[in-house]
């Protein structure tokens, strides 16, 4: 933006390499790290009953719904270099800590 500002001025940019599901990016980190990891789904009311909060809890409703919307495609003509998830993950694997 600050090479070229009449470009990207009054611009309103969402920034996303991918959509993944929770599956994939545990899936992804696992590729990483060597190291099993899994997704855990639960219903409304077995996380409720965990003690999640009521706000957190519609969240998740919400983006398991409807989702983050993004057109990737929409941001090739910024020329922005986004980072995939898969390739953020391998650069990090060392600082990522999985128990």
């Amino acid at each position: 933006a600050f090479d070229d500002p009449v470009k990207f001025n009054r611009q309103n940019i969402d920034l996303a390499a991918a959509s993944l599901t929770m599956s994939e990016v545990a899936a992804s980190l696992q590729a990483a790290t060597n190291r099993p990891v899994a997704a855990v789904h639960v219903s409304p009311a077995e996380a409720l009953k965990a003690g999640l909060f009521r706000g957190w809890i519609n969240s998740q409703e919400w983006s398991n719904e409807a989702g983050y919307q993004v057109n990737i495609a929409a941001l090739q003509p910024y020329g922005i270099a986004l980072t995939s998830f898969v390739q953020w993950a391998h650069a990090h694997r060392s600082d990522i800590v999985i128990d």
